[in-house]
């Protein structure tokens, strides 16, 4: 290399890049084994009793297969079937929609959604004897906080939440 026209300060250094022509040899080399019918990749060899049962049972499919069959996904929707419309259709009778799930039109197309499977705390209702269970949900910090102090008074003991802890308390 030399710069501006100077004398070259490195000499005997090797470089890792390749030219163009070179690589283009070496692709030309790589497609060249691929088409050599004598070479073997031995990690995918198979024997010849292998390839004659895979070719027999190739042939058992075949014969199996009704090719004269429509391939239709039957959980596959279509934009223009209105049989997904109307609830009494059997598609909308299935097991699959159960009371965990509920559908939102949007559109011409019906989205399911799954409910959560926790239940939510009421304020109007729960605040006069709440009731606690694992998985309840609550609106907001504030309002579990005041149903803990209602239960606390109900319960007779004493409940002392932690400063700047937003989730914690004792």
């Amino acid at each position: 290399m030399t710069e501006a026209g100077g004398p070259s300060t490195f000499t005997n250094v090797e470089s890792n890049w390749t030219s163009e022509e070179e690589e283009q040899t070496s692709s030309e080399s790589d497609e060249n084994l691929d088409e050599d019918p004598d070479f073997v990749d031995l990690v995918y060899a198979q024997s010849k009793e292998d390839v004659r049962l895979l070719r027999d049972d190739d042939n058992q499919f075949q014969g199996y297969v009704d090719h004269d069959a429509i391939d239709r996904d039957p959980n596959a929707s279509e934009k223009d079937e209105e049989s997904d419309n109307n609830p009494a259709s059997p598609r909308m009778c299935t097991p699959e929609h159960s009371s965990s799930e509920y559908e939102v039109v949007t559109g011409n197309y019906l989205r399911k959604r799954k409910l959560s499977k926790f239940k939510d705390f009421i304020p109007s209702i729960g605040m006069k004897n709440p009731q606690f269970e694992l998985g309840l949900r609550f609106p907001s910090r504030e309002i579990f906080k005041a149903a803990v102090r209602r239960h606390s008074v109900l319960i007779g003991r004493e409940v002392k939440f932690k400063v700047n802890d937003g989730i914690g308390f004792e």
